[in-house]
């Protein structure tokens, strides 16, 4: 196994809970066998990931050497953390599939749906003229990020959000657990039920995950699972029952532990929407494939963030522009990673 550092720049920094970042840092992985590669992504998010970027570079030292086919034990062996996980287990996959005679692509499931929905990202910076040009592009789906002012504030610019979009795109927020329960109390009482109803869903609004299940009764607001994710196992499900949706970033999780996390949701009627973290191409490439096969139906991913990469490891870039990814076209030309 080989590793190579890329650091990749922003089109605009990036802010974060740790801070601002202008380039995406991460390792690209090549498992190699009998001739044939499987590239994987490792890309720990500062602020966001368990581990650091060097955690997960000494990580991937530990196992320079091992056969492909020991590396799945090995990963369990020396604990590796999630974002080293979805990098070998994809590299792993894809491997695997070329031996068996299959297109790359293949190792996540045998059979794929073509396209893949993009679900826009709303930045704050963003003018409300991009998300009226993305709505007329055709996205089925817009995520805007909530929770860094008043809950007020918030409300005024989700009001303001749907009444934009109108009907015929969902509205999807992020809390990133910024709020208080009695936050989210005056959020989802500025907005209004009508409001409330019209939202997709909102991700983890609270800091406190044990009492989610109050809020949804007493605000109905419809609540997806991200952080909560990596706290609980795929058979937890049962236990959250609120749950309108599954948010799965594999470099959060590992990619194992996503697939579980879909089958689970889907065995339960609860979609998952592949997110990125902002990952390069390589990592981009992977996630479409992996939404692509893990649901019933056609669920916007979350993977707009390509845009905000100025530079990828691959050049001419991917063939990525919202609303609807063809997957096929982002492994044209490609043999074996």
């Amino acid at each position: 196994m080989q590793q190579t550092p890329y650091n990749l720049r922003f089109t605009t920094p990036l802010s974060l809970a740790s801070g601002s970042i202008s380039h995406r840092s991460g390792l690209l992985v090549r498992v190699e066998s009998d001739g044939l590669t499987g590239l994987g992504d490792v890309a720990p998010l500062p602020g966001f990931s368990q581990e650091t970027l060097g955690e997960a570079r000494d990580t991937l030292a530990l196992l320079e050497h091992i056969e492909a086919r020991d590396l799945p034990d090995a990963l369990d062996h020396h604990r590796a953390p999630a974002s080293v996980r979805f990098g070998i287990e994809w590299a792993v996959r894809e491997l695997t599939a070329q031996r068996a005679g299959q297109p790359a692509w293949a190792g996540v499931s045998a059979e794929i749906r073509p396209t893949v929905s993009l679900n826009g990202l709303w930045l704050a910076s963003d003018e409300v003229a991009d998300a009226e040009q993305r709505r007329q592009a055709g996205y089925k789906a817009l995520k805007m990020k909530v929770g860094a002012a008043s809950p007020a504030k918030d409300a005024e610019r989700v009001l303001f959000a749907l009444e934009t979009l109108g009907g015929s795109v969902a509205l999807r927020l992020d809390a990133n657990r910024q709020w208080t329960y009695e936050e989210a109390l005056r959020f989802a009482e500025a907005l209004g039920p009508e409001a409330v109803r019209r939202l997709a869903y909102i991700e983890e609004p609270i800091a406190a995950p044990e009492r989610l299940d109050d809020l949804t009764r007493e605000t109905e607001l419809p609540v997806a699972l991200d952080e909560s994710l990596r706290e609980i196992q795929p058979d937890d499900l049962d236990e959250v029952p609120f749950a309108k949706a599954l948010v799965a970033k594999p470099t959060m999780l590992g990619l194992e532990r996503t697939l579980r996390f879909a089958e689970a949701g889907r065995a339960r009627g609860i979609p998952t929407v592949i997110s990125s973290s902002f990952e390069s191409g390589v990592g981009h490439r992977a996630l479409a494939t992996v939404a692509a096969s893990i649901n019933d139906t056609d669920v916007p991913a979350g993977l707009d963030t390509y845009r905000r990469l100025a530079e990828d490891v691959f050049n001419p870039r991917l063939p990525f522009e919202g609303p609807v990814v063809d997957v096929g076209a982002l492994w044209q030309g490609v043999a074996h990673g």
